[in-house]
């Protein structure tokens, strides 16, 4: 349990503000059924706060601040100001919350890349991926009125489906089909767009049997 506390406020990031835990040995009796007595040896933990770093640390609740290495000046202005690096780190924020929201629908093996053109590809992968997402998300929610984005139910319409190409090497035609679509998401599959893609005959069987 000592342990435990200290992987906990270590977690949390307030170690600073609490003294070392006090393991203290307690003397317990319990009763049981028969009527005898069962001493028990057993361990208190108490923890105390360190008041004046918590007070110290008071001081700067409600405001964020950065600090920067890059102290480069061109004559007496700095290269990267004040409202450059600001500006910096709040959109690291949302490329890393857009890159959590990827992991949630993209699914890839992990990659160790060290070239460059690695690194641009994995980063073009992802990218293209999270903007597909996202416009699938707007064009459903146009139609439905729902926000799908973080939603499993995103690509059930397509949960089904399978798209087939088909190509004729003899006359370099190339066809693709969008087959075994189920009856309820025909609707939405031609409302994104896709209706060229479907087998127009089978689908017509489908919508005029429902």
């Amino acid at each position: 349990m000592e342990e435990n506390i200290k992987k906990e406020l270590a977690r949390l990031k307030i170690t600073r503000f609490f003294q070392e835990p006090i393991l203290s040995r307690m003397n317990l009796t319990r009763t049981l059924p028969d009527g005898s007595i069962k001493k028990i040896i057993s361990y208190q933990i108490s923890i105390k706060r360190r008041e004046e770093k918590i007070k110290e640390a008071s001081l700067l609740d409600g405001i964020c601040c950065f600090v920067t290495n890059h102290t480069e000046k061109k004559g007496k202005r700095f290269l990267f100001p004040a409202e450059k690096v600001i500006y910096g780190y709040r959109n690291k924020r949302k490329i890393e919350d857009a890159f959590k929201h990827l992991k949630s629908f993209l699914k890839i093996r992990p990659f160790w890349v060290n070239l460059d053109e690695h690194v641009r590809a994995v980063y073009t992968i992802s990218v293209v991926a999270y903007f597909l997402n996202l416009y699938l998300a707007r064009m459903r929610s146009g139609y439905e009125g729902i926000d799908l984005l973080n939603s499993k139910n995103l690509y059930q319409p397509f949960k089904n489906s399978q798209l087939v190409r088909f190509k004729d090497e003899g006359f370099g035609w190339v066809r693709e089909r969008i087959i075994n679509p189920e009856p309820d998401d025909l609707k939405v599959i031609r409302q994104l767009g896709f209706e060229h893609l479907l087998d127009k005959k089978r689908s017509q069987r489908i919508t005029e049997k429902n």
